[in-house]
């Protein structure tokens, strides 16, 4: 323990904690010393909670089972060691947790800092920072990463909560500080980038200039195949031949190269070891394909030596191109060896950019300029009112929501919807977990998990499954929610028959004027008597879908009209415009129509494409986008075909773009024959992409103040004629803009509506 105390003369007697896991990286064991240099009037407490667990013979056993069976193929096939597997699970996690809770409390101690995410470690009532090198979702920005070493969406639920419950997040770069931000949910008020600095002893700066050496070139790396060190290799090969004298230092790790000429591989040395080999050397190049951050790149600045490094994660913030050193692409052997060459075609050059390196890590990559920004924000992050653990912004209290809808489609309007939740009220005051009917694939996991929501899945063969129930029953009790919301017939007919067993009170979102169960023998008719006789609150997305829903569902049931929202868009530029247009076109100068919708009987695609055929017919050019899956595509084919049209038809299926391309159509054209507020009609107003569409459930209303055509549904004579008429405005320049993103802004803003929906889970709970 390192006794130190108060900041800003504050908190006289509280103490500090420092939570790590292990000895590695090298800041677990440097973070004690560095907090208390910076906070010379506190006692730091240095809580290993690696070493301690060890000492547990029992947790030990217990944290090993654990992280075998929750890893158990990852480590059977060895893509991740026992270790790690054990550090990254769950056991490990709630060890971790008990044996911080044990030694920290509010009543002594000022604060909590953790090295690193692998686990939780803060305790109610105290303020707790996270100093962390990255994030694992930022491996999805490397070129070459594996997916198949993802973690699982446990750990990544765990390292979310971890990042939202801090009062702030330290990171070194500005690349992890945006993942925090775009994949974890994070407030960017919460992250602080500050920096690193070096581990290896620096040279006393000195006014007579660096030796050359003859192009000796080192590696520092403890891994060497992620490190890119094959790769350097065979560069430094193509290197010998235009340089005989040159040599390459490997430090950190013996791969098997020591017959290769002109190299010399060292192993492990101590820092002070490093130090003098970095003294003698004259470029330090690691071609990683994977890193954090890469602290050896800015050890070797200080050095003084000219660096080369891969285009990914942090290394382009201080591998500057012909300034302090060069970037070359990932597993590029020849690229590589070219840069090398020129470096030691130029010794003069490459000492300059050396010096300018060392000036930049000078400037921003010293452990004293570090400590002193992660002092200012924990000085003002304590003066501020304190945040709770339920993260930015959520008290202890929030509430637990169970969303849950049958599917996750990309082109579904319900899930639409509950995106647009899920982005409104990640730093509000809602923990939201989607439950989902069907088996979702790890990509949608993903993106959901990225908006800050769990994921459950409760798939089955029936709608009526009695194991599938008591599935979703276990989890809902479990998951101690205060509220279920549910979308489309299956959810609300599971969801409010377990809402009635739990006692959860159940809010049912009507999407449609028809319920898709109508067309099954007894869904429809669950659905009816379950909303009738259990939902505690009942929304329409649209005044039409409420009358004709509620002439159904009976005077007896209340039902709130909430219309969508829809999420603000980028702008497209026009050169991106044009490439998109060209992805989808034969001729991309055509005019180019687009539908948005599932291929199915409601849509009224079959309406669409005589229409559009008439158009054609008229116009000798043009082609039609449809995105959307469904089961009706090869009927639809077989109809283009028959109409003269299938080279001018794109069936797009589910596009996760589909926003852009509506953005990129000339005209967005609706054709349902039934409907509620379609999520596709309110996308395209905001892009900004003119309108022709059926006059079904609530698109009259919405259209009403802008220049959209509405025409009577199946007919595709009029949506025909709809269809040129829009198309002529388009042509001549008319302003089809401004007045639907007017609507859209005024009327469908997703901050609003997130605050509405809110507002009603509030008030079934009270």
């Amino acid at each position: 323990m390192i006794h130190t105390g108060p900041v800003n003369g504050g908190g006289a007697g509280l103490r500090i904690a420092v939570i790590r896991q292990g000895d590695r990286p090298r800041l677990n064991s440097r973070l004690p010393s560095l907090l208390s240099k910076e906070f010379p009037e506190h006692t730091v407490d240095d809580i290993d909670v690696l070493s301690l667990i060890r000492r547990r013979p029992l947790t030990l056993a217990t944290c090993l089972v654990g992280g075998v069976a929750e890893n158990f193929w990852s480590v059977v096939t060895r893509r991740i060691s026992v270790k790690k597997a054990m550090v990254t699970s769950g056991s490990f996690a709630d060890a971790a947790r008990r044996i911080v809770a044990a030694q920290v409390s509010p009543a002594t101690h000022l604060f909590t800092m953790q090295s690193q995410s692998l686990f939780p470690a803060d305790v109610p009532g105290v303020p707790h920072f996270v100093f962390t090198d990255h994030a694992h979702l930022a491996n999805l920005a490397y070129p070459f990463f594996d997916v198949r070493h993802m973690a699982g969406r446990r750990f990544l639920a765990r390292e979310r909560a971890i990042y939202r419950s801090a009062t702030r997040v330290f990171v070194r770069s500005e690349n992890v500080a945006n993942v925090l931000v775009s994949s974890y949910g994070v407030s960017a008020q919460q992250v602080v980038t500050v920096g690193v600095g070096p581990n290896v002893p620096t040279p006393t700066p000195s006014a007579t200039p660096r030796q050359w050496h003859d192009g000796r070139i080192v590696f520092v790396g403890v891994d060497w195949e992620r490190k890119g060190g094959q790769t350097l290799v065979e560069a430094f090969e193509r290197v010998r031949r235009r340089h005989p004298r040159a040599r390459l230092e490997i430090v950190g790790c013996n791969p098997d190269v020591r017959n290769a000429p002109g190299i010399t591989v060292h192993g492990r040395l101590e820092l002070d070891e490093v130090a003098t080999l970095l003294a003698e050397c004259d470029v330090f190049c690691l071609p990683t394909r994977v890193e954090p951050f890469g602290v050896a790149f800015i050890e070797a600045m200080h050095a003084g030596l000219a660096v080369v490094g891969t285009r990914i994660g942090a290394i382009p913030d201080f591998v500057r191109d012909d300034e302090t050193g060069a970037l070359v692409d990932p597993h590029d052997a020849s690229g590589l060896a070219d840069v090398l060459s020129t470096m030691l075609d130029r010794p003069e050059r490459t000492q300059e950019m050396g010096a300018a390196g060392r000036l930049l890590a000078a400037e921003r990559y010293q452990w004293n300029t570090v400590m002193a920004r992660i002092g200012r924000e924990v000085n003002h992050a304590l003066e501020s009112p304190p945040t709770t653990s339920s993260g930015p912004g959520l008290p202890d209290s929030a509430l637990r929501i169970a969303a849950m809808v049958v599917g996750l489609r990309i082109d579904g309007g319900a899930e639409t919807l509950l995106r647009t939740l899920l982005h409104e009220v990640q730093d509000s005051v809602c923990d939201v977990t989607v439950v989902t009917l069907r088996t979702i694939d790890p990509g949608t996991r993903l993106d959901i998990e990225r908006l800050g929501a769990k994921m459950v899945e409760v798939p089955g063969r029936r709608l009526v499954s009695p194991l599938r129930f008591l599935r979703l029953l276990r989890q809902l009790r479990r998951g101690r929610f205060d509220v279920i919301h549910t979308n489309l017939v299956g959810a609300n007919v599971l969801g409010l028959a377990a809402g009635a067993l739990l006692r959860i009170p159940v809010v049912v979102t009507l999407h449609s004027t028809r319920s898709s169960g109508d067309d099954h023998w007894y869904h429809g008719k669950l659905e009816r008597y379950f909303i009738r006789h259990h939902a505690a609150r009942v929304i329409a997305v649209g005044d039409e879908t409420a009358v004709v829903r509620g002439e159904v569902l009976g005077s007896g049931v209340d039902i709130h009209v909430l219309p969508n929202a829809v999420t603000p868009a980028v702008d497209m530029t026009v050169d991106a415009r044009q490439a998109l247009r060209r992805e989808v076109m034969v001729d991309e100068k055509a005019p180019l129509f687009i539908n948005v919708g599932r291929l199915t009987p409601a849509k009224g695609h079959d309406d669409l494409l005589r229409a559009f055929a008439n158009v054609f017919e008229e116009l000798g050019r043009g082609e039609l986008a449809l995105v959307g899956s469904g089961g009706r595509r090869e009927e639809l084919t077989v109809l283009a075909d028959e109409l003269g049209i299938a080279d001018q038809v794109h069936f797009m299926g589910s596009c996760a773009n589909a926003r852009e391309l509506t953005a990129a159509a000339d005209v967005f054209v609706l054709s349902s024959v039934w409907e509620g507020l379609p999520m596709a009609i309110l996308e395209a107003m905001e892009a900004g992409t003119a309108i022709v569409a059926t006059d079904v459930g609530d698109v009259r209303d919405v259209l009403s103040d802008t220049p959209a055509r509405v025409v009577p549904p199946s007919d595709h004579v009029a949506l025909a004629t709809a269809m040129l008429a829009t198309l002529d405005d388009v042509t001549t320049g008319r302003d089809l803009t401004s007045a639907a993103r007017r609507v859209v802004a005024d009327r469908f803003s997703s901050a609003r509506w997130a605050e509405r929906v809110v507002d009603h889970y509030r008030a079934v709970l009270a």
